[in-house]
């Protein structure tokens, strides 16, 4: 039986039909899906890698931020803090009972020494006198809980409300009188509503430590 020229190519056609199916089906379209799955696994591993990129920098500026406190910690501490020695005008909590209570008076003392050198800095005058530290007690319970605020505090510390101070002097001598609580030595001083009262070029000022 002879095929026409027509029969020869609706053939030829309908196999190269059945092979592109073929290998569109059981290749082209497996692999495309199998390559696309490749990428999008791939794509999601970036992501996760980039996260622990972006967690080892977070981790990394939070020691860093550490670092950077204690160290600034450091300093306070070097300059801002009273010595552990009683006759450098320090304490030390470790002591017995008795000579706490001893000690206590003696830093009580030093703490009121450095008060009357502070005040008086830039010159000024005080008319109604320096600021008192209290008494720290007459036992060890009383000295810790009131003096330190051990236990209240999670660590023995020494704070007063020295309250309003009154000076007097020229504008020059009150602002250099008010700025040096900033730089007392050993304590962290706080000072603030400052006023001025009166007539240049002796002036009146209050504020609070």
């Amino acid at each position: 039986m002879k095929l026409g020229a027509l029969t020869i190519i609706i053939i030829g056609v309908a196999i190269s039909i059945v092979a592109l199916s073929y290998g569109l089906f059981s290749n082209y379209l497996p692999n495309r899906a199998e390559t696309k799955m490749y990428q999008d696994y791939g794509a999601a591993l970036q992501v996760e890698a980039n996260k622990e990129k972006q967690a080892q920098k977070r981790v990394k500026d939070a020691v860093d931020l550490v670092n950077k406190s204690a160290e600034q910690w450091r300093q306070i501490v070097a300059t801002r803090t009273p010595p552990n020695n009683v006759a450098q005008g320090g304490i030390d909590l470790g002591v017995n009972p008795w000579q706490l209570v001893f000690d206590a008076k003696r830093y009580r003392n030093s703490i009121q020494l450095a008060v009357n050198q502070q005040v008086k800095k830039g010159g000024i005058k005080l008319p109604n006198g320096g600021p008192a530290i209290p008494d720290p007690g007459l036992d060890q319970a009383s000295i810790l809980a009131g003096f330190f605020n051990y236990p209240a505090i999670a660590f023995p510390v020494v704070v007063f409300d020295l309250g309003q101070i009154t000076v007097t002097g020229t504008y020059d001598q009150i602002l250099a009188n008010y700025t040096a609580w900033g730089r007392m030595p050993r304590y962290m001083a706080l000072v603030d509503g400052l006023q001025f009262t009166g007539t240049s070029p002796t002036l009146t000022a209050t504020y609070n430590v």
